[in-house]
């Protein structure tokens, strides 16, 4: 299987090729390495890409980490597709204003996935 690894220096100097190289490809293993360091500035860059189906993937990955930036929860959620809405709804310690997006909202399988998750 291929597998294309994305960096800080892939999202910041070369994300139109390597997005191609993800649509182009039936079976990808996508590998994300972003430094806690980097990761904010990183994020931010994703966020301004947006809608592209790559950056909906990397940015659903990295929302599970324990180092993702709580600032940037709603954004993710307000611009991103389902798995980026569901990934932060199934997230611990969500600020109450997106506890209630996810409680409230009109797509029925982000809302189902939170509240499986807060039973």
């Amino acid at each position: 299987m291929k597998k294309l690894i994305i960096n800080e220096n892939i999202v910041n100097n070369n994300f139109l090729n390597a997005a191609k190289e993800w649509e182009s490809e039936p079976c990808i293993a996508l590998i994300i390495d972003i430094s806690a360091e980097n990761l904010y500035a990183v994020l931010v860059k994703l966020l301004n890409i947006l809608p592209n189906n790559l950056a909906f993937c990397i940015l659903a990955d990295l929302v599970e980490r324990d180092d993702f930036p709580v600032d940037l929860l709603g954004e993710v959620y307000d611009k991103g597709n389902k798995a980026c809405k569901v990934a932060v709804c199934l997230r611990d310690n969500l600020p109450l204003e997106i506890m209630k997006l996810c409680e409230t909202t009109d797509d029925l399988d982000v809302r189902e996935h939170y509240m499986q998750r807060y039973k």
